[in-house]
């Protein structure tokens, strides 16, 4: 199991109860970062800097923990509405939300390091550092001075040449989460796939994902 079958509750300041969905942890400064999504039609309205308690719920009887975190950072479109918080879990308790998180990632080992070109800024197209990879989204790095270019929209689009591929692909990618990472910015990237091209470049990036879970496991 994943993150993707983790529930997180919360109780907003008038004590309505409310049900998201853990897109990522990280660990951060001896704390965890969270990133929890909500439907928009039914999201808690949290200021930064509120203090809130958050539910770690399994879908299923078999994990359930509590934390108390602070809210960092808030984004909104039409259809959702995604903080992040930052708390503190005991070792244990992190360790195994953390193997949840890894269970359906890859990082990209600095050997394999991957350029990736974002397009459509506006701007000369800056590079990317490939961070991680699953089969259904991915994780780039990128200069902070492009935040300034990037923090309204909701999507990207990017080139990418695989190792091996003479032909660069193009992927769209639906920014689910954004956050800065050392001196730069990651964006967390889901892989949008209604049309022919994008199917394609979906499938060569899970083959890749599958070739760099064999170089780790092998």
């Amino acid at each position: 199991m994943g993150l993707s079958d983790l529930d997180v509750h919360l109780q907003s300041p008038d004590a309505t109860e409310f049900r998201g969905r853990c897109l990522d942890i990280e660990p951060t400064g001896g704390q965890m970062l969270a990133t929890v999504e909500f439907d928009a039609a039914h999201a808690p309205l949290l200021r930064l800097g509120a203090k809130t308690e958050l539910e770690f719920r399994a879908k299923g009887p078999d994990f359930s923990v509590t934390a108390d975190a602070l809210t960092v950072l808030r984004s909104d479109d039409a259809a959702r509405r995604c903080y992040c918080f930052r708390g503190s879990l005991s070792k244990k308790v992190f360790l195994h939300l953390l193997g949840r998180r890894r269970a359906h990632r890859t990082r990209v080992p600095a050997l394999n390091a991957l350029r990736v070109s974002v397009l459509d800024l506006g701007v000369e197209p800056p590079d990317a550092l490939l961070h991680d990879v699953s089969a259904m989204g991915l994780s780039i790095v990128l200069r902070p001075e492009f935040e300034d270019h990037i923090f309204s929209r909701s999507e990207l689009r990017l080139a990418v040449r695989l190792p091996g591929e003479a032909q660069v692909i193009e992927i769209v990618g639906a920014i689910r989460h954004r956050r800065l990472l050392g001196s730069s910015v990651l964006y967390g990237l889901e892989i949008e796939g209604q049309i022919p091209e994008f199917m394609r470049a979906q499938d060569k990036l899970a083959l890749y994902v599958a070739g760099l879970r064999e170089q780790v496991t092998g």
